[in-house]
């Protein structure tokens, strides 16, 4: 087993695949047939398995968070900054956590697929990212 966090720097609005940052632990970690569990730290932060080929996919996936879940003056807890109420919902309607079986040494993905973090804090930063592999 191995629990390992990885840190990346992030922009606001932005999409980053990490699919090979988290294949590497799993190579690493020497596991051969098991379970990958990635769960993100931070509120505005995202995870999820969509297309990592369709970029633009990316952007419509953002855009259309913003229309869901639009920053407003009147969220119920008004000591917070409405930009970070809004980031914080966008994340959480996403999901924080992504699991993934492990078969053959290798993350078990659709073609097609990947793991992407979507950053939503306005300000982005340095995000941490908690993988266990088992």
């Amino acid at each position: 087993m191995l629990i390992e966090t990885l840190t990346f720097a992030t922009e606001y609005e932005r999409v980053y695949n990490i699919t090979a940052e988290v294949q590497e632990l799993v190579d690493r970690s020497g596991v051969k047939d098991g379970v990958c569990v990635v769960t993100a730290r931070d509120l505005p932060v995202a995870l999820g398995l969509p297309s990592k080929y369709d970029q633009r996919g990316w952007d419509d996936a953002m855009d259309d968070m913003h229309r869901l879940i639009a920053t407003r003056v009147d969220f119920a807890n008004q000591d917070a900054d409405p930009y970070k109420e809004a980031a914080a919902l966008k994340a959480a309607f996403m999901g924080y956590h992504a699991d993934m079986i492990i078969k053959d040494g290798v993350l078990y993905l659709g073609n097609s697929q990947g793991l992407l973090l979507h950053e939503f804090g306005r300000d982005g930063g340095q995000r941490q990212i908690d993988v266990c592999i088992m």
